[in-house]
């Protein structure tokens, strides 16, 4: 009788122990926000508003290329401009990106599609910068910004780069002095760049952290075998 109870003592502390160890959860995952700039994020400028070439010289004054000058011309040639980011290679998980543009003079208000072509690292997100072009709206000379969401391609930017290409195409409104009409199609679309913004969020994989509750289970059930040796070696 004696050693079937410290048998009943020894299985019941193995339960305790095995229900502790499984209560045992995992701490949250945490989150971190990553961002990466390239050209003038603080020019003072308004999204929406419409400026003159001096404006936009003075915001681009002593930027690294493509964000120095202005790309292409309505009257002569499309914008064209390629920019890479270059960071830290990421460890953890990437859970969202994406990229802002500070753009002058994109035409998003001009009849049909303005966006010719958008690459991110290779992966064509075209459709999806149209989009977000577009949904500014913005006239001829004004000043905007847009955000293409990068979630197709996530994986690409763990090895700590992105490199992009965006094309403009036109026909555009451009105004003229005496209407009627008030403007004129241009066959082209030339704009300038004023800043571009990366911007990525990261989850630290969860670790597993027992709980208060399960520590106590824990304890208790080492208590248990502890005292299940006891009464077995006394009864030998």
């Amino acid at each position: 009788m004696h050693s079937r109870l410290t048998r009943r003592a020894g299985t019941s502390a193995v339960c305790w122990l095995g229900a502790a160890l499984t209560l045992a959860a995992a701490a949250p995952a945490s989150a971190a926000s990553l961002e990466f700039s390239l050209g003038n994020t603080a020019s003072g400028l308004v999204p929406g508003t419409e400026l003159t070439i001096f404006d936009v010289m003075g915001a681009q004054d002593g930027q690294p290329a493509p964000f120095d000058q202005g790309y292409g011309s309505d009257p002569i040639e499309n914008f064209v401009a390629s920019w890479t980011f270059a960071f830290a290679a990421i460890a953890d998980p990437i859970s969202s990106a994406s990229l802002e543009i500070g753009i002058y003079d994109a035409d998003a208000a001009s009849p049909g599609s303005q966006v010719d072509g958008f690459e991110a690292d290779g992966n064509d997100l075209t459709g999806a910068a149209d989009a977000a072009l577009e949904a500014m709206g913005g006239a001829s000379s004004v000043y905007d910004v847009f955000t293409v969401d990068l979630a197709s391609v996530l994986a690409s930017l763990a090895d700590g780069s992105l490199s992009v290409t965006l094309r403009l195409k036109g026909p555009v409104e451009s105004p003229v002095l005496f209407p009627p009409p008030d403007f004129v199609l241009e066959d082209f679309n030339g704009a300038a760049l004023i800043y571009s913004t990366l911007r990525i969020t990261t989850r630290t994989p969860p670790v597993e952290v027992p709980e208060p509750g399960s520590l106590w289970l824990i304890g208790s059930g080492l208590l248990g075998l502890a005292a299940a040796r006891r009464r077995r070696a006394g009864s030998k």
